[in-house]
């Protein structure tokens, strides 16, 4: 590598570590790169890696930033909608923890709750389904909510689960979404929607809030461990045994979370 190459490589990883807003350095937000073992090339002054390397360094950096095939899907990818009236159709998969709110409960939303509820069916190896905008006998109502409503949720949900579950998230194990929902007239500036949040995968990892309470899941119900750290780490080894099925239903549940 040439001095002025090196130099220039120098003024990126200075340059990544400066606008780290969290002073972590836990990969998030770095595009850092080892240049003493790859090279790049400089191109109308972004420094571009080889098709071959490129995803090796997203994989090791790019924690959280969105691929090329993301970024056009959701550029070009037309966003599902929902009939209003019509009933909700879903079919859990094993081990799913399926939350219905109605409309006006979106109001009651706080980080607390999402936070709880993603740690508690995290560390109870359980898939999550929670869809908020569903009335009785799932029936699709969804959420009455302006632009700058939409955004603002967006944008707690995104810190909340970023900055106070520990250890931190990978970015696409939660997810949420907004399905609009057709057929009921609104004011222009409205929209009506079903906001959801989900997640796909079991994992076997430990999850905290960051004040250090602990939550899992029991009888479709959001229960808080008393004793900390000492009582989770108990808890999972009983993951391993038989006598866990008493603490953590292992079949499939359905029904309205009960805050």
């Amino acid at each position: 590598m040439t001095r002025s190459r090196r130099r220039e490589a120098s003024d990126v990883g200075k340059h990544t570590e400066e606008t780290n807003i969290n002073g972590k350095n836990s990969g998030s937000g770095y595009i850092i790169v080892v240049f003493e073992m790859i090279s790049l090339y400089k191109k109308g002054g972004i420094y571009l890696a080889s098709a071959s390397l490129a995803p090796y360094l997203h994989s090791l950096y790019g924690f959280g930033a969105p691929t090329k095939q993301e970024i056009c899907d959701r550029l070009f990818t037309a966003p599902p909608s929902l009939k209003y009236g019509t009933s909700y159709k879903f079919e859990p998969k094993p081990d799913t923890w399926a939350i219905f709110w109605e409309p006006q409960k979106l109001k009651e939303l706080t980080t607390l709750t999402i936070t709880s509820v993603i740690c508690a069916a995290l560390n109870s190896r359980r898939r999550l389904h929670w869809v908020i905008g569903i009335g009785r006998g799932r029936k699709i109502l969804g959420c009455s909510v302006m632009t700058e409503e939409r955004d603002t949720l967006r944008q707690a949900f995104d810190y909340a689960v970023r900055s106070d579950i520990s250890p931190q998230l990978h970015p696409n194990l939660v997810q949420m979404r907004f399905i609009s929902v057709e057929g009921q007239e609104l004011d222009e500036n409205d929209m009506r929607i079903l906001v959801t949040i989900t997640i796909d995968d079991r994992v076997t990892t430990l999850y905290q809030l960051t004040s250090g309470r602990i939550f899992y899941v029991s009888k479709n119900e959001l229960k808080e461990i008393e004793g900390g750290i000492d009582e989770a780490r108990r808890m999972m080894q009983l993951r391993k045994s038989k006598d866990y099925i008493s603490l953590v239903d292992q079949d499939p549940v359905y029904g309205y979370f009960r805050s």
